[in-house]
């Protein structure tokens, strides 16, 4: 399963850029960021990299306090993946959604969701009982 790097931060100028240096001094490419501001003096910096154990440790040893998520990734298309038909899908079956952004690859151009919830083993197996394509680590990390 995917995991996402979450690093609570002080909302001032050069948060997100000393992340993002020390991530890619060392090699690690970002698949995808999303921020939440959260409150006007704090907020976090939610990340998917290529490889997350070894962000996370790199991130811990330049003291920027990270948590890792387990979360799902889901592959989408514009008919029976939407977004709407996989919320429906997830609300239906009384699964809240904690946390939810979308992106597009680069090298194959497919819109993903990624969704953090309570309960990912009945998520996984209410999505794959539809045929709803979730991707892989490898998946997730080779794009």
């Amino acid at each position: 399963m995917a995991k996402q790097i979450s690093i609570f931060a002080e909302n001032q100028p050069g948060k997100i850029k000393n992340v993002t240096q020390v991530l890619s001094n060392n090699n690690i490419q970002i698949k995808s960021i999303t921020l939440d501001r959260g409150t006007t003096d704090y907020g976090a910096i939610k990340l998917l990299v290529d490889n997350p154990k070894k962000a996370e440790k790199i991130l811990k040893q330049n003291k920027i306090p990270i948590k890792l998520t387990e979360v799902i990734v889901i592959q989408m298309n514009k008919t029976s993946n939407s977004i709407f038909s996989i919320t429906q899908l997830l609300s239906n079956n009384n699964i809240n959604i904690k946390d939810a952004y979308g992106f597009v690859t680069e090298k194959e151009n497919k819109s993903l969701l990624v969704v953090e919830v309570e309960n990912n083993s009945k998520v996984k197996k209410i999505l794959k009982n539809k045929n709803i394509n979730i991707l892989t680590d490898k998946q997730i990390y080779s794009f």
